[in-house]
Formats: C-alpha cells, sequence, structure tokens
C-alpha cells in the first residue's frame, strides 16, 4: 500500500508541476503588463497630481496669502510656461487628462430628454393639483366655521 500512495503522491506533484510550468509564460505576461502599464500611467498621474495640486495652491494663495505672493506664484508660473517646452507641453497634458473624460461622457438623447421634460411636467401638475386640493380643504374647512 505505501508504494501506490508513494507514486499517486509522485504522479500528483508531477501533475502540479505541469500545471505550474504550463501557467508561468501567463504569469511572466501578466507581471510584464503590470509593470510596464505601472511605468506608463504612474507618470500621468502624477503629472495630472501635480498640475491639480499646484492649481489649488494658486487658487487658495488668491484667497488667504497677500495678493503679492498670489501674484509671484503666477509669474513664475507664466515664465516657467514661456521659457521651457516641458512645462508647456505638460501643462497641455494636464489640462488634456483632466479634460478627456468630458469627450466620452454620455449625452442625453432627444428622446430621452422628452421623456424627462414630460415627467417633470406631470410631477408640476400633480403638485399643483395637490396644493389646489388642499387649499380647497382649507376653504371648505373655513366656511364650515
Amino acid at each position: 500500500m505505501t508504494t501506490e500512495t508513494a507514486k499517486e503522491n509522485s504522479d500528483m506533484s508531477a501533475l502540479e508541476r505541469a500545471i505550474w510550468l504550463a501557467k508561468l509564460p501567463f504569469r511572466v505576461l501578466w507581471g510584464a503588463l503590470l509593470i510596464v502599464n505601472f511605468l506608463a500611467f504612474a507618470p500621468l498621474f502624477l503629472l495630472v497630481i501635480a498640475f491639480v495640486t499646484y492649481w489649488i495652491a494658486l487658487s487658495l494663495s488668491y484667497l488667504f496669502l497677500p495678493e503679492a505672493w498670489a501674484d509671484g506664484m503666477w509669474a513664475w508660473a507664466s515664465e516657467l510656461y514661456a521659457e521651457h517646452l516641458w512645462f508647456k507641453a505638460a501643462t497641455i497634458t494636464a489640462f488634456t487628462l483632466l479634460c478627456l473624460p468630458l469627450l466620452f461622457w454620455p449625452s442625453e438623447s432627444e428622446e430621452d430628454r422628452k421623456k424627462r421634460e414630460e415627467k417633470d411636467r406631470r410631477a408640476t401638475e400633480d403638485l399643483i393639483a395637490a396644493r389646489e386640493q388642499e387649499r380647497a380643504t382649507e376653504r371648505r374647512a373655513s366656511q364650515e366655521f
């Protein structure tokens, strides 16, 4: 019995090894894909985050700091934009990445708009009818006294 059990265990481990070897190229490809995606998209996200942070800082400087400081920050960014191509490209890229979702935002079809307007109209009519009924009830109650 022990030799059969040992043979089954060795067969199972051979099968497991074969499955592991068959999966290995796919795991390597998946890992490479994850690394490439990280290397490609992490700088883009950092770029957008850096510009959004700068825009927030500039906005808050106009609200809470003296005007000269805010003007200095704006002048610094303007000089960078005018003098350095990399800053101009980064600014355009950040704006594009922030506005890109608007291009794919689902628009409302004419039929959906008409359905919504009809629903709003019915709700308004129901509200008006309920108010008129309430006023009529109040009139009747006041006339009974």
